[in-house]
């Protein structure tokens, strides 16, 4: 699990990886997530700073979900990506 400065740029866009799972911040707002069922962007009209930030990130041609949807997949996706990484599978508990 890591911060990332992703753009190397003095910028308030930020990414965080956790396992499998990006989220994609601008300032504190949750604007994009990269999670097993595809990359997403939040649908909501921005300033031209956090505009800039989608573009930094790669986000702005990808599908887009309303705010709510968007921390809900992030939540799901994160939730997937600890239980598929932390808890032991079926085979391996039979072994």
């Amino acid at each position: 699990m890591y911060l990332q400065n992703s753009t190397g740029l003095n910028t308030e866009a930020r990414k965080f990886v956790l396992g499998n799972t990006v989220l994609f911040f601008s300032y504190e707002t949750l604007v994009g997530v990269i999670g097993a069922n595809g990359k997403y962007r939040c649908a909501e009209n921005y300033s031209r700073t956090t505009n800039r930030h989608l573009s930094e990130f790669g986000l702005t041609n990808c599908p887009r979900m309303d705010a709510e949807q968007l921390q809900r997949y992030a939540e799901v996706t994160i939730m997937t990506d600890l239980i598929d990484t932390h808890l032991p599978h079926q085979h391996e508990e039979a072994a």
